[in-house]
C-alpha cells in the first residue's frame, strides 16, 4: 500500500510539470508558469499539487486531470464516473509509454458511506500480487490529496458487451476460447492461498486486449475470499434481493444464491457467473428475465431455458457444459474448475483449426475497433474502455 503523495517537489519539477500539462493538452505552459509565480509570491513553495489546486479553482470541469498521484502518475482524462467515484487514465511521469487506469474514491463520497473505503481497500489488497495475465493487474492502492485510489494496468481493448454490440454475435470458437481463458483466470484466483472469489463475472467484466489478442478478467470490486465471506457481503446481496425499481445489471449474471442473499462463499458462484456470460454471448439473452430474478429473490425455484434447446445448431457438448454451469442448485454445477477446464479442452479438440480461426477473428476485431475509435467525434482511443475498463464503477454498489 502506498503512502501519501510526496510533497517534496521543487520549482524545477514544476517547470517539467508545466511542459507535461501542455504536452497532454491539460493546460498551457504559460498559464502554469503564471500560477507558479503567483504561488511563489505568496511565499509558498510551488509544487504540482498546489498548481493543480489553482487550476481546479479556475476550471472545476478539469476534475482530477493534471493531478499528480504519488509523484509517479499524471492523471490525463476521465474514463468513467459511477456511484462510487471516478476512473482516470494516467501516464507514468518518468516512463511516458506506460499507461494506467486509476480508480478514485473522493473523500466526500467516502465520508457519506464509510463502507466504500473498506471495499476499495479490500479490492486493492486482493488484487496486489496477482500476476496471471488473464486477470487485470493491480499495481498499488492508497490515498492522495483527493481521495482513495487503486492503480490498475490500462488495457487497450474493449469488453465483450461492446464487441457484441458493434460486431454482432461472437463465433462459437471465439466463445470457447473465451471460456477457457476465463476458466483459467478463475482457477488462478481460486487456487490462491486466500482463495479469491470474483463474484461478478459478466461480459462487461471480460475485456479483449488488442495488444495481446487475448481475454482479460477485470474488476475485483466486489471480490472476496471464500473464508471471509462475511456479513458485509451478505448485506450487499440482501440489499438487492428485492431490487425496487430498475434491476441492476449484475443480477442478470448472478447466481441464484447471490440473488437470494444466502450465498456462503463457495466457488460455484463464479461457475454460474461464467456460465451466464457465455449463455448471453451465445444465446443473445440473459439466463433469467427480470421477473424471474424477482421470483428467485422471493425464494422461488426457476429453471433457465437450456442452451441446447435455444441453440440446437451450436456445438451441443459446449452447450451442455454451459447448462451445467447454470444449474440452479450449487451441487448440480461443476465442483472442480479443473474438471470444467478438462471438459472445455475436450470441446476444443473437436473444433478444427480453432487457434487459426481465433487469430483471424481477433485481428479483425482489433482493426474494426481501431477504425471505429478513429472516427468518433472525440477521436479518443481509450473511449472503448469507458464501459469496460471499469464498468467497475457502475456496479460498485451491487452484490
Amino acid at each position: 500500500m502506498s503512502k501519501d503523495n510526496d510533497k517534496n517537489f521543487s520549482s524545477t519539477d514544476c517547470v517539467d510539470y508545466a511542459f507535461m500539462l501542455d504536452e497532454y493538452g491539460i493546460a498551457s505552459v504559460n498559464d502554469v508558469r503564471k500560477i507558479i509565480k503567483q504561488i511563489s509570491l505568496k511565499g509558498i513553495d510551488a509544487n504540482p499539487d498546489e498548481v493543480h489546486g489553482v487550476l481546479l479553482s479556475q476550471d472545476p470541469s478539469l476534475g482530477y486531470c493534471g493531478a499528480v498521484l504519488r509523484s509517479d502518475y499524471l492523471l490525463l482524462e476521465k474514463l468513467c464516473e459511477g456511484g462510487m467515484g471516478h476512473v482516470y487514465k494516467a501516464v507514468h511521469i518518468r516512463n511516458r509509454t506506460d499507461y494506467y487506469a486509476i480508480k478514485i474514491l473522493p473523500f466526500h463520497k467516502a465520508a457519506s458511506d464509510p463502507t466504500l473505503v473498506s471495499r476499495m481497500q479490500r479490492e486493492g489488497k486482493l488484487g496486489v500480487g496477482i500476476t496471471d495475465n488473464s486477470i487485470v493487474h493491480t499495481i498499488d492502492y492508497g490515498h492522495f490529496q483527493y481521495g482513495n485510489f487503486v492503480i490498475l494496468e490500462f488495457i487497450n481493448g474493449a469488453n465483450l458487451a461492446e464487441i457484441h454490440k458493434h460486431c454482432g454475435q461472437l463465433p462459437e470458437h471465439v466463445v470457447l476460447k473465451c471460456a477457457l481463458t476465463i476458466a483459467h483466470a478463475l482457477k488462478s484466483l481460486h487456487d490462491l492461498p486466500a482463495r479469491i472469489l470474483h463474484r461478478d463475472v459478466k461480459p462487461s467484466n471480460i475485456m479483449f486486449c488488442f495488444d495481446r489478442l487475448d481475454f482479460v478478467l477485470i474488476d475485483l470490486g466486489i471480490a472476496s475470499t471464500s473464508n471471509q465471506y462475511d456479513a458485509f457481503h451478505q448485506s450487499l446481496t440482501r440489499e438487492f434481493s428485492t431490487f425496487p425499481g430498475q434491476c441492476p445489471q449484475t443480477l442478470f449474471f448472478a447466481a441464484p444464491e447471490q440473488i437470494r442473499g444466502d450465498a456462503n462463499g463457495s466457488v460455484e458462484i463464479d461457475f454460474f457467473g461464467l456460465g451466464a456470460a457465455l449463455y448471453w454471448l451465445i444465446g443473445n439473452k440473459t439466463v433469467f428475465s427480470e421477473k424471474e430474478i424477482y421470483q428467485i429473490g422471493m425464494k422461488q425455484h426457476v429453471n433457465h431455458q437450456p442452451l441446447t434447446q435455444l441453440k440446437p445448431n451450436f456445438n451441443q457438448r459446449f452447450c451442455e457444459i454451459i447448462d451445467k454451469l447454470l444449474s440452479f442448485h450449487t451441487l448440480d454445477r461443476y465442483r472442480n474448475i479443473s474438471t470444467l477446464i478438462s471438459d472445455l479442452e475436450e470441446c476444443k479438440m473437436g473444433m478444427m483449426d480453432l487457434d487459426t480461426s481465433f487469430e483471424e477473428w481477433a485481428l479483425s476485431v482489433s482493426e474494426s475497433f481501431t477504425f471505429w475509435n478513429s472516427t468518433t467525434v472525440n477521436n479518443i482511443q481509450s473511449q472503448t474502455n469507458i464501459q469496460s475498463q471499469i464498468d467497475m464503477m457502475n456496479d460498485f454498489t451491487i452484490l
